[in-house]
């Protein structure tokens, strides 16, 4: 039953990016770098609808539109990045239209619950006082792999899906080679250096949680191997941050954080500020180490998977 729920919703995707390619190909409005762009949008939205109601079309309802919103929503995501991901969605969407003679519209952006468009100016990170306050109530309410979750993510910059599916082979790969692999958004592998003994200690930590729960090599520790696993583990990550965020965060965060920084600061905690948090400590660790501001930000942004300094400008304000 695994394999035929893992292959049907493998096909619902090739489907989907089928009829998404075959539009693409017959396609050349805009500059190749905006049409590259938006059919990464669509391939993230094809992920979703397929993971989500399965589907084999591409013919966005608005139902999938508005699931997808809030999705990217409860992933940090900005206004900016979810404005152009749906303008992919609707570019795509159009020359379909045209392409397989059919009229599917799409629900407007003034019917969504959109927040206004602010490039780089909300500030998410985590003061360290809250990453304790988090660890001791949940360890107190015995919720330990969301204890490993977080503490995981904040020592080493992870996406939230790449601390869902890290592996007990990757945790041991880590501990012998000191630097501990992952594969993130679209598919890109990188390798975190271990910089500190704090890190090391949260390996082992993890590791001994693996152990206790009988984790294999090739096991992902916090979800099984199953069909949107990886998913569902996400979605309890988030809402138990939305759901206790009151429990850990600092009722002050925002008159703190807003004198360090000229951004707006966000009054909740995601798991998406725990990269904040991670590029302000390798910064300020490597600053000292180099003295030079420019190598510095270009190694957290490596570390970051990044790759542009620019976009860790945004982390680092």
């Amino acid at each position: 039953m695994k394999n035929d729920n893992k292959n049907a919703s493998n096909g619902c995707y090739k489907n989907l990016m089928a009829q998404v390619d075959a539009v693409y190909k017959n396609c050349h409005e805009g500059s190749y770098k905006t049409r590259i762009r938006y059919r990464e949008s669509v391939e993230r939205f094809c992920r979703f609808t397929r993971d989500n109601f399965h589907t084999q079309k591409f013919q966005p309802k608005t139902k999938h539109i508005i699931a997808y919103v809030e999705y990217m929503q409860r992933e940090g995501k900005s206004p900016s990045t979810i404005k152009t991901d749906l303008a992919g969605i609707r570019f795509f969407n159009r020359h379909a239209n045209n392409y397989y003679g059919r009229n599917n519209e799409i629900i407007d952006n003034s019917k969504l619950n959109l927040e206004q468009r602010e490039i780089g100016r909300l500030y998410k990170r985590w003061m360290p006082s809250e990453l304790e306050a988090f660890q001791v109530y949940s360890r107190e309410k015995g919720d330990i792999s969301m204890f490993h979750i977080i503490t995981l993510g904040a020592n080493f910059g992870l996406r939230l899906e790449e601390a869902v599916k890290v592996e007990t082979s990757h945790i041991m790969g880590a501990l012998d080679t000191l630097e501990l692999y992952t594969r993130g958004k679209n598919g890109q592998v990188r390798y975190i250096k271990i910089r500190n003994e704090e890190q090391i200690k949260v390996l082992k930590d993890v590791l001994e949680y693996a152990n206790s729960l009988g984790k294999k090599a090739n096991d992902k520790i916090f979800c099984d191997n199953m069909t949107g696993s990886v998913l569902k583990t996400k979605r309890q990550v988030q809402s138990y941050l939305n759901n206790h965020n009151r429990e850990f965060r600092d009722p002050n965060r925002v008159n703190i954080l807003s004198k360090e920084t000229s951004k707006r600061v966000s009054s909740a905690l995601s798991f998406h500020g725990l990269r904040y948090m991670y590029a302000g400590s390798l910064y300020d660790s490597v600053l000292k180490e180099t003295g030079n501001k420019e190598h510095t930000k270009r190694y957290v942004s490596e570390m970051l998977a990044h790759h542009r300094p620019e976009i860790t400008d945004i982390y680092l304000k």
